[in-house]
């Protein structure tokens, strides 16, 4: 497969434990390995690179990675959660989603919320009368699917998105949507995730590929009184 450009994708990572889980810490092995070797097998000169953004407010480490992309010359930029696993092909079938679909900025894997009923966390519309997502319910998991509301635990997004908007990207809330002018303080609106912040300020034109299905896990503790 030959490629229309080089592409430097920055992996990152946002973190605000102490350690990584097990299962994530080996399948961001796995995913690497299998990209460079899917590289050579096509004489491409891809590239990763990692980074790992720690803090406490997500939002503004989600920005932060940005900027870092964007210094270092990144050409994409893959957000994973640290709380899940991925199919070890994942870069390569999302490089390939989006040069198949050049009007594509940003191509998300499929995943579930942890807590029963385990929807999808995906959105297929945002409801201008409602100013709410609406969560896709039944959907083909054999093909491409446009969205236009998807969480950032599997992402792979072009720069051309964040380098044609403004900071902030990512921000908890919905302080300076338009969509929202006026009603900041309906009740519900200020539980607005940064993910979807990102989706209704920069309006990427985004791809689910629900053939990339990852696991998300549940990071418990456990007390006297259990």
């Amino acid at each position: 497969m030959a490629a229309l450009y080089t592409m430097k994708i920055m992996i990152a990572i946002p973190n605000s434990w102490g350690n990584f889980q097990h299962e994530f810490a080996m399948s961001l092995l796995t995913i690497q390995a299998k990209f460079y070797e899917w590289v050579i097998k096509n004489k491409r000169d891809d590239s990763l690179s990692f980074v790992v953004q720690h803090g406490v407010q997500l939002d503004e480490q989600r920005n932060d990675l940005v900027k870092n992309a964007i210094h270092y010359g990144m050409s994409h930029i893959l957000f994973l959660d640290s709380d899940m696993a991925f199919p070890e092909n994942m870069i390569p079938m999302m490089i390939e989603d989006l040069e198949d679909n050049p009007q594509a900025e940003a191509v998300s894997g499929l995943y579930t919320w942890k807590s029963p009923p385990y929807l999808p966390h995906v959105y297929l519309e945002f409801d201008k009368k409602s100013h709410a997502f609406s969560i896709a319910g039944q959907f083909p998991l054999d093909e491409l699917i446009k969205v236009e509301g998807v969480g950032t635990g599997c992402l792979m997004v072009r720069m051309e998105a964040f380098t044609r908007t403004e900071y902030p990207w990512f921000r908890f809330g919905c302080e300076g949507l338009k969509e929202f002018d006026g009603l900041e303080t309906k009740p519900g609106i200020q539980g607005m995730g940064e993910d979807l912040f990102f989706c209704l300020k920069v309006k990427p034109f985004i791809l689910l590929d629900p053939r990339i299905q990852c696991q998300h896990y549940r990071m418990q503790s456990f007390g006297i009184n259990d």
